[in-house]
């Protein structure tokens, strides 16, 4: 789960102004968890440490183990919790609702384009399971990519698209790639490609 261009700048400079061992209990996890995000995002599981992590949150570690009391593992756990969430209740439902094909696939790539920083930022999936990650967040990973799969495949059912799970699969390495190249080139203009790509597999399948 990538995280938002305000999230990343202005979480970590107003929580160091609060007291740093001194929880939120109403939304400081919430809060710590999209700065985390970002950081596991960056470093990989294994160099995100906990020194980071508090330089990162604005928070003590005793404040960072109140609301993870496993930890690194709890942490990347909680993530991808919130991860399904938006997946199932955001992201895919934006192929729902009122509108034309057309209408709702543009809605779900504009969605993808905002979350994903037009291509700036890289997929909290790829960079955990691309690190050393304990077998726990390793199997949360590949479950969470299996439900995107099946949500996505269940949408494109209820559309008419013939073959939905494999165009299902099909969408969803078209995103990855094109982060993947996007980053690796500095090019945003490859993840709006990858992300036209995508538009046209699924408008090509209209009946």
């Amino acid at each position: 789960m990538p995280t938002r261009n305000g999230a990343r700048r202005g979480i970590a400079g107003r929580t160091a102004s609060v007291h740093r061992d001194t929880p939120d209990p109403e939304n400081g996890r919430l809060r710590a968890l999209v700065t985390i995000a970002e950081v596991f995002r960056r470093f990989g599981y294994e160099a995100a440490t906990m020194s980071i992590l508090s330089r990162e949150t604005g928070l003590g570690r005793s404040s960072l183990y109140h609301y993870f009391p496993r930890g690194k593992q709890e942490m990347a756990l909680a993530i991808f919790d919130l991860a399904e969430i938006f997946l199932r209740d955001d992201l895919v439902a934006r192929l729902g609702g009122e509108g034309s094909l057309e209408q709702r696939i543009d809605r779900y790539v504009a969605r993808l384009k905002e979350y994903y920083c037009d291509g700036a930022v890289g997929c909290v999936f790829a960079s955990l399971t691309l690190h050393d990650c304990p077998p726990p967040v390793a199997a949360r990973v590949s479950a969470l990519m299996s439900v995107w799969i099946d949500e996505l495949a269940s949408r494109f059912a209820e559309l008419g698209l013939p073959s939905a799970r494999d165009l299902a699969a099909r969408t969803i390495r078209n995103v990855q790639g094109g982060l993947v190249v996007a980053l690796a080139t500095r090019d945003r203009g490859q993840f709006d490609a990858a992300m036209a790509d995508l538009r046209e597999a699924v408008l090509n399948l209209r009946g």
